[in-house]
């Protein structure tokens, strides 16, 4: 997870526009001094490491402050390498109205710092501009493709939700099918075909759609591709029937402890992990 936190101004050493580019070592007519290219790349590593300090303590303070919120939402994160891929957020607009996203980037990984710095910081604030959830991500959207390095995209899914009274309305921008649980129906996939984050042919345009639901009645799970893509005992992969298996097994928990021990079966199948792992629920059925 990585999070963009504006109340911490100490840890927002990552700007918004700044971008990440491997020094050209040579060009088509000229090969240049080979002690000068040393230096340029070793400087760029070293651009880099601190790319990646930097992010890895946002994530280490962002998570200290989400576990310190009482939100009937709850996420786990754990990342292949120091800094995730993967990142949520939540923002209380108000005393009953809570936004919160999860995502990913694609694309350059030596850019990944950056993109998740700007993905978040453009998130908290159109988010704080109280707009519709697909307005969230046409805003999002204009700002990524001004910005970006090519070939990065952000998958995304942004949610709008009322706690008095239950009603969650939630966009869909590439990422994982969300599941949703009902006690008599079991789990259902959401499935959404909207482009990710990051394409310029959708700026200033809306293809992205909401849908609701009442998460009183039916929890909902957003998840990473890291998740379903763990090895199972067979040779094979984890799957989402494995993820679903595994939620029906601990459903009865509360919330907190439910994400918690789903995550251990998803970790705990392998010693080494190639993608990070990410699982947020969203639950406001009342438990005993």
């Amino acid at each position: 997870m990585l999070l963009a936190v504006r109340d911490q101004p100490e840890l927002m050493a990552v700007r918004r526009t700044e971008k990440l580019r491997i020094p050209k070592v040579q060009t088509e007519k000229t090969l240049r001094d080979p002690t000068e290219v040393t230096r340029e790349l070793k400087v760029w590593r070293e651009r880099v490491s601190r790319e990646l300090d930097v992010a890895a303590e946002i994530q280490r303070a962002a998570l200290q402050q989400f576990a310190r919120k009482a939100y009937p939402i709850f996420a786990q994160c754990e990342p292949a390498r120091e800094v995730s891929g993967d990142f949520f957020d939540v923002v209380n607009l108000d005393p009953n109205k809570v936004l919160f996203c999860l995502g990913g980037v694609s694309g350059d990984a030596g850019c990944t710092a950056v993109v998740m710095a700007q993905s978040i910081d453009l998130f908290r604030a159109v988010a704080r501009r109280n707009v519709p959830v697909e307005k969230i991500l046409v805003q999002m959207n204009d700002c990524l493709t001004a910005d970006f390095t090519r070939g990065m995209l952000v998958t995304l899914i942004c949610g709008d939700l009322d706690l008095s009274t239950g009603r969650l309305r939630f966009v869909n921008a590439g990422h994982e099918p969300p599941l949703v649980y009902h006690v008599n129906d079991g789990f259902r996939a959401i499935e959404g075909r909207a482009p990710p984050l990051g394409n310029g042919q959708y700026r200033r345009r809306n293809p992205w759609w909401a849908e609701d639901i009442d998460v009183r009645e039916s929890p909902l799970y957003l998840y990473s591709d890291g998740i379903t893509e763990a090895p199972a005992g067979d040779g094979g992969k984890w799957g989402i029937e494995g993820l679903k298996n595994s939620l029906n097994l601990y459903r009865h928990l509360p919330l907190k402890e439910r994400v918690c021990a789903v995550m251990q079966d998803a970790v705990g199948r392998s010693t080494e992990r190639h993608d990070d792992m990410t699982l947020l629920a969203v639950d406001l059925t009342p438990w005993p």
